[in-house]
């Protein structure tokens, strides 16, 4: 592999950087940033990380117009970072955004199941908690993707340093995907990601979270929404339920509401259903898609994700149906 050397930047204990490999496809529509990890289950290791799971599922269902979607994170020089790149690469994902450090380790989850879902137990002080910011702006190149999604998670650590240059280098729109397992979030990190979010998608349980840190709440999470909205200037958020559907409201006050559907009966898991309803949300705000639209076509392929084990298909079938229907022209759907 080639590499570019670039001096240690981002805070203390960050190493040398080098640059992955690059498709040449410089039409990076969506960025996405932070952590790049294994999940690690009692019987099988396989990739993860929020950013990872929605930037394979935009991989799989994108067409050649739409552009493709870019991941910025870190690993270690170890065997979990060579395993977590060769199935980048298997999934047609660019690595060229991917910096390698020799300091810390690539990233790890523990996953314990629960009687209700899953715990994910994540060590501090990982490769992705390193990443820096001039390797990614020297990739953009001065080019704006349309969307940088980002999480609370990625800014435990040094890498929000990274996330803030990136942010405040162009004004591409953010879609904060709040993820808030971490004690170690602070308030100042959430009102940040409040304050540069166009789009915030959280569940039911993350809104009265953030309303009551924030000073938003409300016995009606319709209405802490739009104050979130009003206080922030956030554009749009979008609510997640689970088998009881979603929700989205944008600043002039418009609901979206999708029906609920019960959990599948040949349910797995639901580890990265999350992840793949803001896949199809991008992916929707990328082809103009009405929001019913890709509020239902969201929680559809979310749901479907619950059938399997894990986060991402092993098999490019899983999404052959929704590539067809996707594709349909939007004035010819209800």
């Amino acid at each position: 592999m080639e590499s570019n050397r670039i001096p240690p930047s981002g805070g203390p204990g960050v190493s040398t950087i080098e640059e992955g490999r690059s498709t040449g496809d410089t039409r990076a529509t969506w960025l996405l940033f932070g952590e790049l990890l294994s999940d690690c289950f009692a019987d099988r290791e396989i990739p993860g990380g929020a950013p990872f799971n929605v930037a394979a599922h935009l991989a799989a269902l994108r067409d050649e117009q739409d552009g493709q979607p870019l991941l910025v994170s870190r690993v270690g020089h170890d065997a979990r970072g060579e395993f977590l790149l060769r199935r980048m690469r298997g999934l047609g994902l660019d690595t060229g955004a991917i910096q390698f450090d020799g300091c810390h380790a690539s990233g790890h989850a523990e996953i314990c199941t629960e009687a209700g879902g899953h715990r994910f137990m994540i060590d501090p002080e990982q490769a992705w908690d390193y990443i820096a910011a001039a390797p990614v702006l020297h990739v953009l190149d001065g080019r704006q993707p349309a969307w940088i999604y980002f999480g609370t998670l990625a800014q435990r650590g040094f890498s929000r340093d990274a996330l803030r240059s990136l942010l405040g280098a162009n004004l591409t729109p953010g879609f904060l995907d709040v993820n808030l397992r971490e004690d170690a979030i602070s308030h100042e990190v959430l009102e940040w990601s409040l304050g540069r979010a166009e789009v915030l998608k959280l569940n039911e349980d993350e809104l009265r979270r953030i309303a009551a840190l924030t000073g938003t709440g409300s016995r009606d999470p319709g209405a802490a929404a739009l104050r979130l909205i009003e206080r922030f200037g956030i554009g749009r958020v979008i609510v997640t339920r689970g088998e009881h559907g979603a929700w989205t409201v944008d600043g002039n006050a418009r609901f979206v509401v999708t029906e609920a559907e019960p959990a599948p009966e040949d349910f797995q898991d639901s580890v990265g259903a999350g992840d793949a309803f803001a896949a199809v949300c991008l992916l929707g705000l990328v082809r103009g898609w009405p929001a019913g639209l890709w509020l239902r076509r969201a929680n559809r392929f979310a749901r479907a994700l619950c059938r399997i084990r894990g986060a991402v298909p092993d098999s490019p079938a899983f999404y052959e149906g929704f590539r067809r229907e996707f594709r349909a022209p939007v004035g010819h759907l209800a």
